[in-house]
């Protein structure tokens, strides 16, 4: 038997984590791009931070090239790989729905967030708004989106689009704050939306394995004889 290992001209830098990195993460894993999935922990981010040019994450090198700015990005691979779509009243709400996910996300940013600037007590108080005023608003609108499609599979058009990775990476947020799937499976009044997502879970259920499920591999930290490794392992999805 022979281990085949490949060296991928792609690599995003994140942190470890759902966030602004993650419906990039999808795109490329949808399309079978391979890709080197840098993931940096908030400990190591402050050594690293000065290193980047825009002092941000996520960043994107490809073709010897980097490009910062998640929508930017995302935009960019979406074009790249047919996933951003080419009709402009498509275009128009993909991003419309993309927009309201970054409201939803930044309701859970200031909520759950250890380094949010919004006190213990005030995250009570603006908790209790979110889930019982703002989320349910969100979740409907996005409902009505769907609602309003004679195709329910993707939230735009027939197939997956950049705002369908945007959708996946805002439940997978969702679930990191939260640590459960309890707030989305149990509200009411979305009944598309959480028929919807359920589909494109399945789409993605070898991404989505617990890392207890994946294989396990052992080497210092940094690169060396075991990088090449990694890198083959991290896109095994």
């Amino acid at each position: 038997a022979y281990l085949i290992i490949q060296i991928y001209l792609m690599k995003l830098h994140y942190f470890d984590m759902p966030g602004r990195g993650e419906p990039i993460r999808l795109l490329l894993t949808h399309a079978k791009i391979p890709f080197e999935d840098y993931r940096i922990t908030f400990a190591q981010w402050p050594s690293l931070k000065d290193s980047y040019e825009s002092k941000q994450i996520p960043l994107l090198e490809m073709d010897g090239k980097k490009y910062s700015q998640s929508y930017a990005i995302l935009e960019l691979l979406g074009a790249k790989y047919g996933y951003l779509p080419v009709c402009p009243c498509e275009y128009y709400e993909t991003f419309c729905i993309m927009n309201t996910i970054d409201d939803i996300n930044s309701l859970f940013i200031d909520v759950y967030l250890p380094f949010s600037h919004y006190d213990a007590e005030a995250k009570k108080i603006m908790a209790e708004d979110m889930y019982k005023v703002k989320l349910p608003i969100l979740y409907s609108y996005l409902e009505k989106k769907l609602a309003e499609k004679d195709c329910k599979d993707f939230v735009v058009g027939s197939k997956y689009s950049i705002a369908d990775f945007y959708m996946l990476g805002m439940h997978a947020r969702i679930k990191y704050f939260t640590k459960s799937t309890k707030i989305w499976d149990e509200m009411a009044g979305i009944p598309l939306l959480q028929a919807y997502m359920k589909k494109r879970l399945a789409d993605f259920a070898n991404y989505y394995k617990e890392p207890e499920e994946r294989p396990k591999f052992y080497y210092f930290d940094g690169d060396g004889r075991g990088a090449k490794v990694r890198l083959l392992l991290s896109n095994a999805k």
